[in-house]
């Protein structure tokens, strides 16, 4: 009875033990901290900070036998640990974590992130091995339904540690304005981009490949809301700070158009005919704008300058001088 008891002793001391030797310490939640490249670029986003709105589609790629600080090589990393899952902003933190549920790191090994932002956007997918990002051809929106599209690749492998993840802009940012000189008055009733690009895919951004030509409206406001334009620069969109289009070569069909009415002077405003401008005909500092790139942020100024007033110089024409037949006084 009693070597029975010593038995039974030892039998749950050794599985005390052995469970000792073997756990583990809680894994910790996988989170990212995001934020976006400033020297690539409502619709845009802008500065540094990361939307906090936004959700992030996260892809990550594990490998149990690569530690940390590795990079990607062929044949590892393929275990698809994180498959396109949501990430949200934490309510009481900076980072970004599991939407749906937390999600938590492996023991072993290291994983590859990459992502894309907003995770709504259709038509992203990642290619582990090209660490590359591709979108499904989509038609170029209104100004008004443009948003932005921001993706970030994977660096170098991570273990246990918030994630840093840099974001690029897929798109390029479009914004217009317009200043008249003090002594003047006008009115711009309508401006519109013609000729640009109307649908757009691409295999590997930031490259993007795009076909067709449409015409987008960047202002028309109602007569009640046409304002008298300042000498200062004014944002003239019927969208705040406009709108995002699909990176390309501005072709000769690329033009700003312009509808204008300008005060006669007596506080009465005539209609001007449009002008007309092609875009790759403009200028950056000493160099033509003939494309637009991905990340970059345009913004196009347009200026009247002084009118000249209208001026009368009077003379007077001499009297023709018409001698008529001298009249008789006789019968």
């Amino acid at each position: 009875m009693k070597k029975s008891l010593i038995i039974a002793l030892g039998a749950i001391a050794l599985v005390a033990c052995t469970k000792t030797s073997v756990s583990y310490e809680q894994t910790g939640e996988i989170g990212f901290a995001p934020v976006v490249r400033k020297n690539s670029t409502k619709a845009a986003v802008q500065g540094v900070l990361f939307d906090p709105s936004w959700s992030i589609k996260v892809f990550g790629y594990y490998d149990n036998s690569v530690g940390k600080e590795n990079e990607y090589t062929a044949g590892k990393f393929t275990e698809s640990y994180l498959n396109g899952v949501e990430f949200t902003k934490k309510t009481d933190g900076s980072t970004w974590t599991g939407k749906e549920h937390s999600y938590y790191w492996p023991k072993t090994g290291s994983l590859l992130f990459a992502g894309y932002a907003p995770a709504g956007f259709a038509g992203v997918t990642h290619d582990l091995a090209t660490n590359k990002f591709s979108v499904a051809e989509f038609e170029q929106p209104d100004f008004s339904a443009t948003t932005d599209l921001l993706y970030a690749g994977y660096g170098k492998s991570v273990l246990g540690e918030t994630v840093p993840m840099k974001f690029a802009h897929a798109l390029s940012w479009i914004t217009v304005q317009a200043k008249a000189d003090a002594t003047i008055k006008v009115k711009i009733t309508n401006i519109e981009i013609q000729g640009v690009a109307e649908k757009g895919s691409s295999t590997a951004l930031p490259a993007w490949t795009t076909k067709g030509t449409k015409t987008l409206s960047v202002y028309a406001p109602s007569e009640a809301d046409i304002k008298v334009l300042a000498s200062t620069d004014t944002k003239v969109e019927s969208n705040p700070d406009c709108g995002l289009v699909f990176p390309q070569t501005l072709t000769s069909a690329a033009i700003i158009k312009v509808s204008y009415m300008m005060d006669r002077g007596d506080g009465t405003f005539v209609e001007q005919s449009p002008f007309t401008k092609k875009l790759n005909e403009l200028k950056s500092g000493s160099d033509f704008v003939r494309e637009w790139v991905a990340g970059s942020h345009y913004t196009y100024n347009i200026i009247f300058g002084a009118a000249a007033e209208i001026e009368i110089e009077p003379s007077v024409s001499e009297w023709s001088k018409v001698t008529v037949e001298n009249i008789s006084a006789t019968n």
